[in-house]
């Protein structure tokens, strides 16, 4: 029989019926071959499994109880495993870090946002290079330093003397709390800080928390990225936009630093980015690096940290007995003097404060997608080699294997029986591994200052007592975050 007869001879019913059985078998042999998990769908795959949860980190713990610690889902196309647990994080991050040092390729809005570059998206030489030059100019501006302490310490006190103007009535931290943290960081990166009414600073920083906030797994572009293009309020659109305007302005901050740059006085992380550039190194960073590198540094250097002191308060003022005993150790310790970091060893129960907020609120409960570079063997379970992994934090710092009644708050658990603070292994916000988070030290530093600085000052209540105040918190993208509150601060 001749193919023309027989393409006349199949009409579009059989076609459909093929293509269906193609479809369904495809899915169970899929489904076959995959890690414990649910069962994905046809086209969609585990998708569905995504939805309905308040918070991001929602669904891992949800699927961890049925699956173990390590889940496998199917997104679209893409596949993705999830790690939880204290036992399965450390071995595949930790004594497996030089195969899972690598992000993906494939996550569309890490791609139109960072042209996988910056701190956080590049892989190999380039991410070499970058950290290398970034932690280069910390230290630089004073990471480690008392200068950066000094810093921290004035900016502490310009926000002290902003929160003092409420004399008793209400005050919303969120609306200086993040504009004080992210002057630490202006300041190394535009030699600058500015000023808490800067409209400059309040767009730029507005645009920062609306790309955080709208980032997550759930984009349904990340798995279908025409969507993109045909999506009448594609968020991704949305976010790339705004991201686009992030840059415009620090396009405009490095031209005016190339028209009064001067290689004997360089300033700040600009002036370093453009003496480097004039080198004409082969390691030499482009625009696009610094863009990138600029929005990673001002994510992990504010934006997490001023919504860890934002738990922190919170906290304080549902334990006002915590929040007496962390100031009276300071005025034990310190006085009336400005507190250094090096106080921090002298006031433990302080920094076991710190932790313990920082273990049950998780700032980024999960850990930023990476690839398995060959296959990890795991507790009898094979993960593929370029497979995608996502390090579920937040399950190590409620696994029951390592902590007594996770639920509750005792910063006690940080310190042993001579009250000194101890390190616990389960306990890792900043992440593990290679990939650990490079403003570690900055946010460490940042959170006790102000905290402490703070506590010093200001006595934090409830400014609705007669309203319960909301624990639970949101996580709609990529942080965790209290719900909006307000305090009444009283002058000590």
């Amino acid at each position: 029989m001749e193919v023309s007869t027989l393409l006349h001879q199949i009409d579009f019913t059989t076609i459909l019926v093929f293509i269906l059985i193609f479809i369904v078998t495809n899915n169970i042999v899929t489904n076959l071959r995959r890690l414990p998990g649910p069962w994905a769908w046809p086209l969609v795959g585990n998708l569905p499994n995504l939805l309905g949860y308040k918070k991001s980190f929602d669904p891992p713990l949800h699927l961890r109880q049925k699956y173990g610690n390590i889940v496998g889902l199917k997104l679209g196309p893409m596949g993705l495993v999830y790690i939880c647990g204290h036992k399965a994080l450390t071995d595949v991050f930790q004594k497996k870090t030089e195969f899972t040092k690598y992000r993906p390729n494939w996550v569309y809005l890490a791609t139109r946002l960072t042209g996988k570059t910056g701190i956080v998206w590049s892989n190999g030489d380039l991410n070499h290079h970058i950290r290398k030059f970034s932690l280069s100019a910390l230290r630089d501006f004073g990471l480690g330093k008392t200068s950066l302490e000094d810093k921290i310490l004035e900016e502490a006190h310009v926000l002290s003397d902003s929160l003092a103007k409420s004399k008793g009535s209400p005050v919303a931290l969120d609306t200086l709390l993040p504009k004080a943290v992210s002057n630490v960081i202006s300041s190394i990166v535009f030699g600058s800080r500015f000023d808490y009414n800067d409209e400059d600073f309040e767009s730029l920083l507005q645009r920062l928390d609306y790309i955080v906030v709208n980032s997550n797994y759930k984009l349904l572009e990340n798995y279908l990225p025409f969507l993109e293009k045909i999506l009448p309020n594609s968020k991704v659109r949305k976010i790339v936009k705004t991201r686009n305007d992030f840059n415009d302005y620090i396009r405009k901050e490095i031209n005016l630093h190339k028209k009064s740059f001067d290689r004997g006085n360089i300033r700040d992380f600009i002036d370093l980015f453009i003496d480097q550039e004039t080198n004409e190194s082969e390691d030499a960073l482009t625009d696009e690096d610094l863009f990138q590198t600029i929005f990673d540094l001002y994510v992990a250097g504010s934006e997490t940290t001023a919504t860890s002191l934002m738990w922190i308060f919170l906290f304080m003022i549902k334990y006002p007995e915590v929040q007496t005993r962390c100031r009276e150790d300071i005025k034990k310790v310190v006085g009336d003097k400005n507190v250094t970091f090096k106080d921090r060893a002298k006031l433990p129960y302080i920094a076991a404060t710190v932790n313990e907020i920082m273990r049950l609120k998780t700032i980024a409960p999960l850990g930023i997608p990476r690839t398995t570079m060959e296959d990890i063997q795991i507790d009898g379970i094979t993960i593929p080699k370029r497979c995608t992994i996502v390090e579920v934090l937040i399950s190590a710092h409620y696994d029951t294997d390592y902590w007594e009644n996770p639920e509750e708050f005792h910063p006690e658990r940080f310190l042993d029986e001579n009250n000194s603070i101890i390190r616990r292994e389960a306990f890792y916000p900043f992440g593990l591994g290679k990939r650990v988070c490079l403003a570690k030290q900055l946010a460490e530093t940042e959170m006790f200052l102000f905290f402490a600085t703070l506590l010093q000052r200001f006595r934090f209540e409830n400014a609705q007592p007669e309203v319960p105040l909301d624990m639970d918190g949101i996580s709609p993208g990529v942080t965790y975050s209290p719900s909006p509150y307000k305090v009444l601060l009283q002058k000590l």
